[in-house]
């Protein structure tokens, strides 16, 4: 095994990173087993083009690999790249979609659950709420967005999800209660589901 080492120092370093990585994404798929991933339509399979047109499918699966780009393919047939569409609903439930439609937020560029540069979304209703999961070389890291019905895609910060639950006391509780033990993925989710079903929003 040394000699391969020796003869082959860049493959094998390749090979351990890639380890690693796939260790720290089963590790977090597995620690959020019990996340709600809203789909559009649960069971539904389709691709939306950049013209906003809608293909439907029966399968869709992204498909990564060493030097090839992180792709979709449909049906077991039909290769779809990221730049050809605004978003996407795969055989999983992920429902993701383009960065391109965000306000701001840096783009990702290494496919873990879904396509590199598509965020996915968690939470969906009245208030959305979207999770961009990256790797920053030793593990997984999430950073969260949050739409107001239709509104602009903005990255999370106390004072705007405040601004946007103040018409909701269930909701505005939650997110400023001081003892609370739960994670901001709970949070945010938490907080998606009263807004979501108690019909009470800001309209600012």
């Amino acid at each position: 095994m040394k000699k391969v080492y020796s003869f082959y120092p860049t493959l094998f370093a390749i090979t351990l990173a890639l380890s690693s990585l796939f260790i720290s994404t089963s590790t977090t798929a597995q620690d959020n087993a019990d996340v709600k991933k809203p789909a559009e339509t649960p069971g539904s399979v389709f691709v939306t083009m950049n013209d906003g047109t809608v293909r439907n499918f029966t399968k869709l699966r992204m498909v990564t690999g060493i030097m090839m780009t992180p792709h979709l393919v449909a049906d077991g047939k039909y290769i779809i790249n990221g730049n050809e569409i605004k978003a996407y609903q795969d055989d999983d439930n992920h429902y993701a979609v383009s960065q391109k439609l965000f306000k701001s937020g840096s783009r990702t560029h290494l496919a873990l659950e879904i396509l590199p540069g598509f965020v996915q979304r968690i939470a969906a209703g009245k208030l959305n709420i979207y999770n961009k999961r990256s790797f920053n070389g030793f593990r997984t890291v999430d950073e969260f967005f949050i739409q107001s019905s239709d509104g602009a895609i903005l990255p999370y910060s106390p004072s705007l999800l405040n601004d946007i639950v103040k018409d909701d006391p269930q909701a505005l509780k939650l997110v400023n209660d001081k003892n609370k033990k739960q994670s901001l993925l709970e949070t945010l989710q938490l907080t998606a589901n009263i807004v979501n079903s108690s019909g009470m929003m800001s309209k600012n």
